[in-house]
């Protein structure tokens, strides 16, 4: 036998197998999906560290660790909105050099020498 029909074969059987297992659990898979979604879940209900922010998961698996893993992610993310931006300080270089030689210029117009044009700096 070739083993370009073996596994033609092969496919062909597990896509049978595939056919026939949708065909008898698609009925089950449609409840079950529709029985999560009319569910409460249980991340919707919890107060992330004390602020009125309450996030709900998004329909799928919903094992323990998971749930546990993104709110986590979540309340993290709410601490670090909290937080606010951090400052940006200047680091000395539009002063130390006149013609922005120590910028990060790219995009912007330059003349022959490479130096880019100190009026569409300033604009931008």
């Amino acid at each position: 036998m070739r083993k370009d029909s073996v596994s033609t074969a092969a496919k062909g059987s597990r896509s049978l197998s595939r056919r026939h297992f949708l065909g008898q659990g698609g009925g089950v898979a449609a409840t079950l999906a529709v029985g999560a979604l009319a569910a409460p879940d249980a991340a919707s209900a919890e107060s992330l560290g004390g602020n009125d922010i309450r996030v709900a998961a998004p329909p799928g698996p919903n094992s323990p660790r998971l749930m546990q893993a993104f709110n986590l992610r979540v309340r993290e993310a709410t601490e670090d909105l909290l937080a606010g931006a951090a400052p940006n300080f200047g680091n000395g270089d539009d002063a130390l050099y006149p013609d922005m030689g120590g910028t990060f210029t790219k995009g912007l117009p330059h003349d022959s020498f490479g130096r880019v044009d100190l009026n569409a700096y300033r604009a931008f």
